[in-house]
C-alpha cells in the first residue's frame, strides 16, 4: 500500500494530473455541439441517450487510447529517464510489486476521466432538461449507461499491459505513443470490419457501437473480442512481469 500511495505522490507532481479534466470535458462536448447545433436549426430536443452513447464512444474510441497510454508511459518510462530506476530496483520489495502498483495507479487514472465524464455529462443532461433542450434524464438511462461505462473502463485497462511492454523495452515514451496512433487509426478504418473482434484497440469502441446500437456496423460475435481482450491482456502482462523482473539495476 505504501508503494501505490508513493506511486500516486509522483504523479500529483506531474502534468500528466492535468489531463483528466481535458479529457473528461472533450469528449462531453464533441457529442453535445452537434446535437445542440440540430436543436438550434430543427428545435427538436437532444435525445438524453445521445448524449450518453455520444460520450462513451468517444471516451472509448478518441480519448481512450491515446491519454491511457500516455500516461502509462509517462508512469514506466519515466523511471528510466530520471535514473529512479536503480533506486526502485535496489529497495526492499519484489519487483513484480512495484509493477502492480504502477498498474493500480494506472486503473485509479482510467476510474476517475469515466467517472468524472459521466458525472459532467449527467450534469450538462439535467441541466438541458431543466431548460427544455434535452428530454428528460431517465433512471434506466442513466443505470443502463453506469453498467456501459464500468465495462468500458475494464476494456480500457486490458489494453494497458500491451503499452508496459513497448515502455519497458523501448524505454522511451514516443513508441507506446506511436502504437497508440497506430490503434486509432486502424481502428478508425476498420469498424466496420468484422476482424476488429481481433484487432485489440478496436475491440473496446466496437463492443460499445453494438451495445448502445451505434451506427450500423454489422453483428459482432462477443465471445470472440472478449476472448480476445483477455489473451492479449494476459500474456501481455506475463510478458511484462518477466521484462520487468529481467532489467538488471541500470535499467538495461
Amino acid at each position: 500500500m505504501t508503494n501505490f500511495v508513493s506511486e500516486l505522490l509522483k504523479l500529483k507532481r506531474s502534468i500528466m494530473l492535468l489531463l483528466i479534466p481535458l479529457a473528461t470535458i472533450a469528449p462531453v462536448i464533441l457529442s453535445l455541439v452537434p446535437s445542440y447545433l440540430e436543436y438550434r436549426t430543427t428545435g427538436n430536443m437532444v435525445d438524453t441517450n445521445q448524449l450518453f452513447q455520444g460520450n462513451v464512444v468517444f471516451l472509448n474510441l478518441l480519448i481512450g487510447i491515446p491519454l491511457f497510454t500516455l500516461i502509462t508511459g509517462e508512469i514506466f518510462v519515466r523511471e528510466y529517464q530520471l535514473k529512479t530506476i536503480n533506486d526502485l530496483f535496489t529497495s526492499p520489495g519484489r519487483r513484480i510489486q512495484f509493477l502492480l502498483n504502477k498498474l493500480m495507479v494506472i486503473f485509479v487514472y482510467i476510474v476517475l476521466t469515466f467517472a468524472f465524464s459521466m458525472c459532467l455529462t449527467l450534469i450538462v443532461a439535467g441541466l438541458g432538461a431543466q431548460s427544455n433542450i434535452v428530454s428528460s434524464l431517465t433512471s434506466e438511462v442513466v443505470l443502463s449507461y453506469l453498467q456501459l461505462y464500468g465495462v468500458s473502463i475494464l476494456m480500457q485497462f486490458s489494453l494497458i499491459p500491451i503499452t508496459v511492454v513497448v515502455s519497458i523495452m523501448t524505454k522511451n515514451i514516443i513508441a507506446p505513443i506511436i502504437v497508440a496512433i497506430f490503434g486509432v487509426i486502424v481502428t478508425g478504418i476498420g469498424l466496420g470490419s468484422q476482424w476488429v473482434a481481433f484487432f485489440p484497440w478496436a475491440v473496446p469502441t466496437r463492443i460499445v457501437f453494438a451495445l448502445t446500437d451505434y451506427g450500423n456496423y454489422g453483428d459482432l460475435n462477443f465471445v470472440l473480442s472478449i476472448a480476445t481482450l483477455v489473451i492479449i491482456f494476459l500474456l501481455a502482462l506475463l510478458l511484462s512481469m518477466f521484462l520487468y523482473e529481467k532489467t538488471d539495476v541500470n535499467g538495461d
